[in-house]
């Protein structure tokens, strides 16, 4: 029975297979979430962008775990170190977000699935979308 189960969890280096790893990654992620915002739940704290700021912590926290106890690497294997070249790879990595969404716009507009609308956010709304994007961004640079 062992030998079935680590053929079906293992590769023949001995490692995880990677569609595993993909759903210890997600289990991690959705647990860490939990642990997280369930506090400020009970807390009576309701706030979005608290609950964002939670996920992308438990993103982190799933990414550092796992690479650490699962891959058995550094954390700066998946590029979460700072370096000389910090900046501009996070600079990079957010323009290249930027046009991936803007080609999907352009594509969703070309075909009629959305109109564009002016809107005029509040000042903390642009400066919460920012700063949540820097971090996502510069979380996946």
């Amino acid at each position: 029975m062992i030998p079935l189960l680590r053929v079906f969890f293992t590769d023949r280096h001995g490692d995880i297979r990677p569609g595993w790893k993909i759903v210890g990654f997600m289990c991690t992620v959705l647990l860490c979430g939990t642990a997280l915002i369930v506090p400020l739940r009970l807390a009576g704290i309701d706030s979005p962008m608290a609950e964002k700021a939670m996920v992308l912590c438990a993103a982190a926290a799933a990414t550092i775990l796992l690479t650490r106890y699962v891959n058995r690497k550094p954390v700066r294997a998946v590029g979460l170190w700072i370096h000389g070249r910090t900046m501009r790879e996070l600079g990079i990595g957010s323009l290249l977000g930027f046009l991936m969404m803007a080609g999907i716009v352009a594509v969703e507009y070309a075909l009629g699935y959305v109109s564009l609308a002016p809107a005029v956010p509040g000042t903390a709304a642009l400066l919460g979308v920012a700063g949540l994007s820097f971090l996502w961004f510069g979380t996946g640079a």
